[in-house]
């Protein structure tokens, strides 16, 4: 726009120094006029004068009747044809004007620009030239709105994300829509000695063992390898001739994990801005959801075990009565433990509490859930099992604890009780209770067993 202007304003001096040139012109010749009109009404008021004259004065004067004449002519003509250029130029300037409107609208809505009307070569190229680079606003434009509207989406996204596994999943969907590439990976590191690959698509790109042979993750700024990068480029990429950008996820100042993406052609420009902008919203996220899911591990936890408290169990319980899933409940309490601890102290008796909690821990399924909801009381939780299998559980925890205790040169035993949905009908409350009852029963009998609730117990508490 602003060439459009100079090149309007150039038209403009252009057109005023001839507007001048001739009104200058005609105003000499006005005068030269004015002095051949007196001289001759001069001559036709007293012709006897010019008898008179000295004939140099008679040719003087002649001259100066032709040249008044002259200028008079010169003076109406350069009027006229000033006039005319004047009117022919406004009519061609208000022409140039409504093309030039009409150009400019047709390059605000995006239409196809036609400059051949407006005649001024200069002003076609200036016109097409603003024409390139309204298209170019224009594209500019719509790439800053799709990642406005993607930023946006992504943050809404991750907003209603409770979970760590959560956020991952849409760390997966955000990588599938912006960044264009079938391998990408979330690679997160938990504080072991492995990295974790928590979303993998497509070709691993590295084999990275842990997050100390990572640059990016020592680092903690994003980095971008190329097959012609160099003697920098990452010695952990599985190919040569792999293009791979590598994003720290930083959470609480601390980089957490890798946003990792890799093409075999060339990636968009854009792709260093994507993944950054990923990593700094994946960031944010798992900061507010790991303190949230810490907070939560805290408070379900018991302090002195490491196992889930009661709160931790009764959670459980209700998902499971909720999704009707049919469960076992093994009641364990340490036989005489109170004698033990005032035999050798409140020391060893919690050396004892911690020692049954790893016996529980190894015999536990990934799926089932150790307590302590108090004291010397333990519980154990397993999702899809029946009687029978909870009957082993109890034997197997009965058979280990009496090893590691001899081992520890502490040897104490443990009562167990078994209890079990039937058909889904039993409440969490309901089978509690039920598995208490039986390990009272064990309890009865002379402890160092497992008993599981039947009929028989049911008749003996009534």
């Amino acid at each position: 726009m602003r060439r459009l202007l100079q090149q309007w304003e150039r038209l403009s001096r252009y057109s005023l120094n001839t507007r001048q040139v001739l009104l200058q012109l005609g105003w000499m010749c006005g005068l030269v006029t004015l002095g051949a009109v007196i001289s001759a009404v001069t001559l036709i008021l007293h012709p006897e004068q010019v008898l008179v004259l000295h004939p140099e004065q008679v040719l003087a004067s002649a001259v100066l009747f032709m040249s008044g004449c002259l200028g008079l002519a010169m003076f109406w003509g350069g009027w006229v044809l000033l006039m005319w250029t004047e009117v022919r130029r406004g009519r061609t300037s208000r022409k140039r004007s409504e093309h030039v409107i009409t150009a400019i609208d047709a390059i605000a809505i995006g239409g196809v620009l036609d400059c051949e009307e407006l005649g001024n070569p200069e002003m076609q190229g200036a016109l097409q030239r603003l024409s390139g680079e309204h298209q170019k606003l224009l594209r500019t434009l719509e790439v800053e709105r799709m990642r406005s509207s993607f930023a946006q989406d992504l943050a809404e996204a991750l907003d209603i994300a409770d979970t760590a596994r959560e956020v991952y999943e849409i760390a997966r969907r955000a990588a599938d829509v912006r960044l264009n590439s079938d391998n990408f990976h979330l690679i997160v590191d938990h504080g072991e000695t492995a990295l974790d690959w928590e979303v993998s698509t497509g070709e691993r790109a590295c084999a990275c063992p842990s997050a100390k042979r990572c640059p990016a993750l020592r680092k903690g700024r994003l980095m971008n390898f190329s097959p012609g990068g160099g003697l920098a480029r990452c010695s952990q990429l599985l190919q040569g001739d792999t293009h791979a950008i590598c994003a720290p996820v930083a959470v609480a100042g601390k980089s957490l994990a890798i946003v990792q993406a890799n093409w075999h052609e060339a990636p968009s420009k854009d792709a260093e801005e994507a993944c950054n902008a990923m990593a700094h919203a994946l960031g944010t996220r798992l900061g507010v959801v790991l303190s949230l899911e810490e907070r939560e591990q805290q408070a379900n936890t018991d302090a002195l075990t490491g196992l889930a408290n009661r709160r931790g169990m009764q959670n459980l319980l209700s998902d499971l009565d909720e999704a009707s899933n049919p469960y076992a409940v093994v009641a364990c309490d340490l036989d005489h433990f109170k004698k033990l601890n005032d035999s050798f102290g409140h020391e060893v008796g919690d050396r004892c509490l911690c020692l049954f909690a790893q016996v529980l821990q190894e015999v536990c399924r990934a799926s089932d859930l150790a307590c302590r909801p108090g004291g010397e009381e333990f519980t154990l939780v397993l999702p899809h099992a029946d009687q029978d299998a909870a009957i082993q559980v109890g034997e197997r925890i009965r058979a280990r604890l009496l090893h590691a205790s001899h081992a520890a040169g502490r040897p104490f035993t443990v009562s167990i009780g078994v209890a079990t949905t039937v058909g889904g009908t039993q409440s969490p409350e309901g089978l509690l209770e039920m598995a208490d009852r039986a390990l009272y029963a064990a309890k009865e009998e002379g402890r160092d067993r497992v008993l599981a609730w039947s009929s028989d117990i049911a008749r003996l508490v009534a």
